[in-house]
């Protein structure tokens, strides 16, 4: 099914590009990587909260990015990158019956880290303003959508006592175990701000990049209560991309 989608999106997107070369000339195709830091926020009662005992999840990212020129200043981007969302927890607890006693109880240092791995295409339209004598450097703005396609979900449960690790990690597809109490949703969408800096380099141009995605279709929801999930995600990226076209407007 995925390769299906991934398929559409392709060609829909290589037609895109073909119907604009006749007015734009500029395409700019390369590759990004970088850091991802994300949470957890639950919309409960009319207002939305951060949990207590969640935490920012870091991790990497990366993938396929390509500009399109639609007019002086101003062009298409669009992203093909794997992203992953989570959130983890920490804390300790006195345990008293599997490991210890109630007169020799173990502390027991507990962390939980939860994976969520997606494909996902940032599309934005970005403003870039020239800096710098010869106008080689740009800072942009942009803002767009995200559309993202859910794999499949990692947890890892660590439990420390006696100094040791002792480590459980499981992988599954959080979709296909919807229930009438909850329901996962398979395709992720919202809305994406962002800054960032170009630089002339070689034959192509850096790009250091800092945008937030923020989900509106909510991750799940719980039937029974109305509750929803969303992430949110903060990226750091630098990626290097090259002319493809580079010609005078017709």
């Amino acid at each position: 099914m995925f390769s299906g989608f991934n398929l559409s999106l392709l060609v829909v997107l290589l037609f895109f590009i073909q119907s604009n070369t006749s007015y734009s000339q500029v395409l700019l195709l390369g590759l990004k990587a970088g850091l991802s830091s994300s949470d957890l926020f639950v919309y409960r009662n009319g207002k939305i909260v951060t949990l207590h005992e969640s935490h920012r999840l870091a991790d990497i990212n990366g993938g396929l990015i390509l500009n399109l020129k639609i007019k002086e200043r101003w062009y298409l981007h669009s992203e093909i990158i794997f992203e992953d969302k989570g959130y983890r927890t920490k804390g300790s607890y006195l345990d008293t019956i599997s490991l210890g006693s109630e007169q020799n109880p173990k502390l027991v240092s507990k962390k939980f880290i939860l994976h969520n791995y997606y494909i996902q295409f940032p599309q934005t339209i970005r403003f870039l303003i020239p800096i710098g004598g010869e106008s080689k450097e740009k800072i942009y703005f942009e803002a767009g959508l995200y559309f993202a396609y859910y794999l499949l979900t990692e947890d890892i449960h660590i439990n420390k006592y006696d100094g040791i690790d002792h480590k459980e990690t499981g992988t599954f597809d959080l979709v296909s175990l919807s229930e009438n109490s909850s329901t996962y949703h398979r395709f992720d969408w919202g809305a994406t701000l962002g800054i960032g800096i170009l630089f002339s380099v070689w034959k192509g141009q850096m790009d250091l990049n800092l945008r937030c995605d923020q989900m509106i279709q909510p991750f799940s929801k719980d039937n029974y209560t109305g509750s929803r999930d969303y992430y949110n995600v903060i990226d750091l990226t630098l990626g290097y991309s090259i002319f493809v076209k580079n010609k005078a407007t017709h």
